[in-house]
């Protein structure tokens, strides 16, 4: 039965080719569309899902408005003072982790490299952003100044098969950093772009950096904040409040 009904099929098709050949064409454009499309939406809702608490931590970033011509903007970033001010101000706010960095010579024995994601973060990111850690102590985390993790990606470029921690690595050629950790590489699917966090102590004991916001307004700075329940937002502050993600 199923062969008679394919022999019929195979006549049709062969009796209207390039009506066959346009449907077909349709159809493998048509599934295609769908296929990519559907990757693309499960994509852009799977941000931030590695993190378990992702439904508590939110990203502060500040309203610039439309004045005298600018235009008007939200960058993700603010200065170093509103995570203490955002503490006392909010007493349901448990913890906040200030992230800022960018294009840093790291070194190890002769292998030098400017890394673009190289990130300082306060003591409390791990406990707020929890990676799947390969080697070393999630609780240990920068718990020290001169302690520094690396992506497994990053690990594996400076140091290859051999097991990375207790090595010591030199940023911008004066500063000595101990290996304590290797996370999982983050993936596309996180605003935490990122392949090395060194302790924010570093910056202000190594460079004499004072967390003002004169000193702060050059950086770029990522807020994110756990909270223990739900509150509203006062609508006549200026500080806009979003999701991890950014979005």
């Amino acid at each position: 039965m199923l062969g008679h009904h394919l022999s019929i099929l195979f006549r049709l098709f062969a009796a209207r080719g390039l009506h066959t050949a346009i449907t077909l064409l349709g159809l493998a454009i048509g599934l295609a569309s769908c296929i990519m499309i559907s990757l693309y939406v499960r994509h852009e809702l799977s941000f931030e899902e590695q993190f378990s608490k992702t439904d508590r931590i939110y990203r502060i970033s500040r309203d610039y408005r439309a004045v005298d011509g600018a235009r008007a903007r939200a960058p993700a970033q603010n200065n170093a003072p509103v995570a203490g001010a955002l503490i006392e101000a909010f007493p349901e706010i448990e913890k906040t982790a200030r992230v800022f960095g960018g294009r840093s010579l790291l070194e190890y024995e002769d292998t030098a490299f400017y890394e673009p994601r190289f990130r300082w973060a306060d003591s409390s990111f791990f406990d707020l952003f929890d990676f799947e850690w390969v080697a070393g102590d999630p609780a240990s985390g920068l718990a020290t100044p001169d302690w520094i993790v690396l992506t497994e990606a990053l690990a594996k470029k400076y140091f290859g098969n051999t097991d990375p921690i207790g090595k010591t690595v030199t940023l911008e050629n004066r500063v000595p950093l101990r290996v304590v950790g290797v996370i999982r590489d983050p993936g596309d699917n996180t605003h935490l772009a990122l392949d090395a966090v060194a302790s924010l102590d570093v910056v202000i004991r190594r460079y004499g950096l004072c967390l003002a916001v004169e000193q702060l307004h050059r950086f770029p700075h990522v807020l994110s904040i756990e909270r223990r329940r739900q509150r509203r937002t006062d609508p006549h502050r200026h500080t806009s409040v979003s999701r991890a993600s950014g979005r």
